[in-house]
């Protein structure tokens, strides 16, 4: 019995050191294809009040509750966010254009945490807005006010009353040297600074595409941040107690485009958009149960003219969440707005008259 328990005690020691090893290098990620295919389960429209624009041009993408009961979007025109439930009737609106505490200068990130409560971040205001489950603001707090670090990204979590963001170092802010810059910052809902987590993918400063937004998801049960950047296919993933980075692995799929020739970011427009048709852009990196999700789009001629996200080229490439092993690559055939509980939520229709969700899932 003794040598029973003692056995179990190596194997936990060894998870457990494993968990929480150092990694250095990129690893590429072994190339392992199964068939993999996007199954529609249902759609669903959101439900305007009669006579009440509520939303007039959302944003392609959304955040959903840890439940799935609620939706958040972000309304470019009206700078406010709309809440829905999950069949899309409308709860209430939260902010709106203005410098006031409930309002927004430069709404960039939102999310739910896990009360319900409805976290959003506006960039210039340096401000984290809390609105109750109601909608009605709770509190506004100022951060980052050292000015050491920006916002960057549209990214947020929040939860146990703490919000990650996504950051770059002020010292950085030319974009060089970028690999040298925290990652992720933590705040608490007073706006303190807590500490930052992680460092910029090295692999930005190789890139020839300037944007390096920093892309990411938490796994609070197992205590991970995977994060990626809008200018990159490979991904980390650290540790959130100490901050050590676990894995650095990534595939380029068939899909992703890099530009060859450096873009700066003061180039005239007409380049950067010829250029821009030659580079993949990372839009979001997903956790399921099974995958590691790594989403993508690719500009067309299409969008340039019409400026609407379906114009754009959607791709996931798909990896396996225990190996890292890439196994697939899926085109979309919408934007993807959020990944929720297995569940790929899809924009099958960004029409404000008749917006519409499509439910998928990968089998």
């Amino acid at each position: 019995m003794r040598v029973f328990y003692y056995f179990f005690f190596c194997l936990f020691l060894i998870s457990c050191s494993s968990d929480t090893k150092k990694i250095d290098g990129y690893n590429k990620s072994s190339v392992n294809k199964r068939q993999l295919k996007l199954c529609h389960l249902r759609s669903f429209a959101i439900k305007n009040p009669v006579d009440t624009i509520v939303i007039a041009d959302p944003f392609s993408a959304f955040q959903i509750s840890s439940n799935g009961d609620r939706f958040a979007f972000y309304d470019i025109m009206y700078n406010h966010i709309v809440v829905t439930d999950s069949l899309g009737n409308f709860l209430f609106t939260a902010g709106n254009q203005g410098k006031g505490p409930a309002e927004f200068i430069n709404l960039t990130s939102w999310n739910f945490d896990e009360y319900k409560n409805l976290i959003a971040f506006d960039t210039k205001q340096r401000m984290v807005k809390i609105f109750g489950a109601s909608g009605a603001l709770k509190k506004a707090v100022n951060v980052f006010s050292n000015k050491k670090l920006l916002g960057f990204g549209r990214v947020l979590f929040a939860r146990d009353s703490l919000v990650y963001i996504g950051v770059l170092e002020a010292k950085f802010s030319n974009l060089k040297n970028t690999e040298n810059s925290k990652l992720i910052a933590l705040n608490d809902y007073d706006g303190e600074l807590l500490k930052t987590f992680g460092k910029y993918d090295p692999y930005v400063s190789q890139a020839t595409m300037y944007t390096a937004q920093p892309i990411y998801d938490i796994d609070f049960q197992k205590n991970k941040i995977y994060s990626t950047h809008m200018n990159s296919y490979r991904m980390q993933v650290y540790n959130l107690n100490n901050s050590n980075r676990m894995a650095y692995f990534g595939h380029r799929s068939t899909h992703f485009k890099e530009v060859e020739e450096e873009v700066s970011p003061f180039a005239p427009r007409s380049e950067i958009r010829k250029m821009g048709l030659q580079q993949s852009f990372t839009k979001g990196l997903y956790l399921t149960d099974r995958y590691v999700l790594l989403c993508f789009y690719n500009l067309t001629e299409k969008y340039y003219q019409t400026r609407s996200p379906q114009g754009k080229d959607f791709f996931i490439s798909i990896y396996d969440r225990k190996s890292f092993n890439f196994i697939g690559e899926i085109s979309l055939p919408y934007a993807l707005g959020a990944v929720q509980n297995n569940k790929l939520y899809l924009v099958e229709d960004n029409n404000p008259d008749n917006y519409t969700i499509g439910v998928y899932e990968i089998q």
